[in-house]
């Protein structure tokens, strides 16, 4: 029988305190979707499991001046009520509407979807292309790191083994901006990626593209920025011979496997035909917003 503490702390303070007593085998957990799995693969081991549920300083979704706040502790379910992530943040829904099913939104947090690190973590891509920042505390105090840089290999990231993950912090998209994000699966909930794309655009007053971001997951050992792709988009003509220079720079800079869920060539078959699309419904959104 496994036996493990279960903590559950008030507040910031004493959820560090905590984790500072309890060292690295006291883990944190908010939805905890993912912990029993892990360890009964033998992936993840742990005495003592602290709880991130109850903290009010994780909570909410605000927008600060031209900044928009989001806590680590939102569950996926509440992004979606959420009416200034529905609003300004499409690109987000697009990823968080298709995860798991209900039961599971309604535990999962963005904090956790993030902090797990893995290639096919479906709200890092959109993440990635709405420049969030990553904001760390510890005991030490608060830190931010960009969240491109913020993944250092397969489930592991930037951050210490004495921080959490407080919030995620991203400009507020400008009028001419929108984005889009588009998930494939073996089959419509339920499912990991197989291939999971997100694009940013900013449209010119001549109806060309003048700033881009792109990210792609489950197509790399990490989530991936495909800075090749931006800088094809960026300065483009809208149309069909851009979305394929588009494709071929992610091919270049993707490196797609062999798996049970599908083959390294359907991959990049995929990154083909799904660009274009995610690409052109960004459009829209930039333009139905101008």
């Amino acid at each position: 029988m496994l036996r493990y503490q279960y903590l559950r702390p008030s507040s910031l303070d004493q959820a560090l305190e905590m984790k500072a007593a309890g060292g690295p085998q006291a883990r944190f957990v908010a939805g905890g979707t993912d912990v029993h799995v892990l360890r009964r693969a033998g992936r993840l081991e742990f005495s003592a499991l602290i709880s991130l549920r109850r903290l009010p300083e994780l909570k909410g979704v605000r927008a600060e001046g031209d900044t928009i706040r989001i806590g680590a502790g939102c569950t996926l379910s509440e992004l979606l009520q959420e009416p200034l992530v529905r609003q300004e943040l499409p690109i987000l829904c697009d990823a968080v509407k298709v995860m798991g099913c209900t039961q599971m939104r309604n535990l999962a947090t963005i904090g956790g979807n993030v902090m797990s690190a893995v290639s096919s973590g479906d709200t890092i891509p959109p993440l990635i292309c709405l420049d969030a920042r990553c904001v760390l505390v510890s005991a030490q105090g608060e830190r931010r790191l960009p969240i491109d840089q913020f993944f250092t290999g397969p489930r592991q990231t930037a951050a210490r083994e004495d921080e959490l993950l407080l919030a995620l912090e991203l400009p507020r998209p400008a009028p001419n901006q929108g984005g889009a994000c588009l998930k494939l699966g073996r089959r419509a909930a339920l499912d990991l990626a197989v291939v999971n794309l997100a694009v940013m655009l900013e449209r010119g007053e001549d109806g060309g593209i003048v700033r881009a971001r792109a990210a792609a997951g489950a197509v790399g050992p990490t989530p991936l920025r495909l800075h090749r792709t931006e800088a094809v988009l960026t300065g483009g003509r809208p149309g069909p011979e851009l979305w394929q220079a588009a494709a071929r720079a992610a091919l270049e800079e993707t490196q797609p496997w062999d798996d049970v869920r599908a083959s390294r060539w359907y991959r990049r078959e995929m990154i083909k035909v799904l660009l274009p699309r995610v690409i052109e419904t960004a459009l829209e959104r930039a333009e139905a917003k101008a």
